[in-house]
C-alpha cells in the first residue's frame, strides 16, 4: 500500500506497476507457503517410513537401493549406509534367486508383485519375508518388505496341533479295536514315533499281581522294530 499528500500524485503507469509488485509479492508469498507444506509433508513422509515396522526398500530403476528405512536395516543386520547402493539381488539367497529370478522389468511396466522370498542376512541366514512391489511415479521401485518368521512358526505350531489330534483320534479308533493291552500299547508306540522324530520311545506298565515291569518300546534305526512287552521283576 502507498500513500500520498500531493493529488494526482500517481499517474496510471505508477498504478500498473504498484499491481505488477503487489502480483510479485503474492506469488512469492504463495510459493513459501506451498513450499512449506511441501516440506512439512516430506518430513511427515519420512518420519511414517523410518517408523514403519516393515521394511521399505527403495531402489533405483536398476536395482540399486537408494533409501532403506531402519526396520529394513534391521531386518537384514546391516547399516543403511552399508545397504545402499547395493544391488537387490545381493541379498536374496542365492538358491532362491535361481530358482524365482527378481521381476524388475514387470515392475518397471507398471505392474504390483506380491512374493514370498528367502533374503540373506548380514551373519548368513535366511530371513524369510514377504515383499509387496511397485514402482514409484518418479521411476523408483519400492519395496514393502514383511517378516514372515514368526507367521511361519504360527503355521507350523498349528500344523503340529492338528498332526498331534489326528494322532490322538487315531489312537482312540484303534483303542476301541485293540483285543489286548498289547495291542493298545504298540498302536501308540506307532503313531507317536511317526509324529515325533525319536529314536526309541517305550511304554513301561506295573503288574502288580505278577510283581513284574511290562516294557513295550519302538526302536528306529536301520530297520524299525517293536520290542514287544519284555517282563522284568519290579526292584525292591
Amino acid at each position: 500500500n502507498t500513500e500520498s499528500t500531493q493529488p494526482d500524485a500517481y499517474d496510471e503507469s505508477d498504478q500498473s506497476f504498484l499491481e505488477t509488485i503487489v502480483a510479485q509479492i503474492a506469488l512469492a508469498i504463495h510459493n513459501t507457503l506451498l513450499a512449506e507444506k511441501i516440506k512439512d509433508s516430506e518430513e511427515k513422509y519420512r518420519t511414517l517410513v523410518e517408523h514403519a515396522s516393515d521394511g521399505i526398500f527403495v531402489s533405483d530403476p536398476q536395482g540399486y537401493y537408494v533409501e532403506v528405512n531402519t526396520s529394513g536395516s534391521m531386518l537384514l543386520g546391516y547399516t543403511r549406509e552399508e545397504l545402499v547402493g547395493r544391488h537387490i539381488s545381493e541379498f536374496v539367497i542365492p538358491d532362491n534367486l535361481k530358482a524365482q529370478p527378481l521381476k524388475i522389468d514387470d515392475l518397471k511396466a507398471g505392474k504390483s508383485l506380491v512374493s514370498e522370498r528367502l533374503l540373506k542376512h548380514q551373519d548368513g541366514s535366511g530371513v524369510s519375508v514377504e515383499i509387496s512391489a511397485k514402482m514409484l511415479p518418479d521411476g523408483n521401485l519400492l519395496g514393502m518388505v514383511r517378516d514372515n518368521r514368526e507367521r511361519k512358526r504360527a503355521e507350523q505350531a498349528l500344523q503340529r496341533y492338528n498332526q498331534r489330534l489326528t494322532t490322538m483320534r487315531q489312537i482312540d479308533k484303534e483303542s476301541i479295536g485293540a483285543q489286548s493291552t498289547r495291542d493298545i500299547v504298540n498302536a501308540v508306540l506307532e503313531s507317536v514315533s511317526e509324529l515325533i522324530p525319536c529314536q526309541r520311545a517305550s511304554v513301561t506298565l506295573i503288574d502288580k499281581e505278577r510283581s513284574e515291569v511290562v516294557v513295550y518300546a519302538i526302536v528306529a534305526d536301520d530297520d524299525t522294530r517293536i520290542i514287544d512287552g519284555i517282563r522284568n521283576p519290579l526292584p525292591d
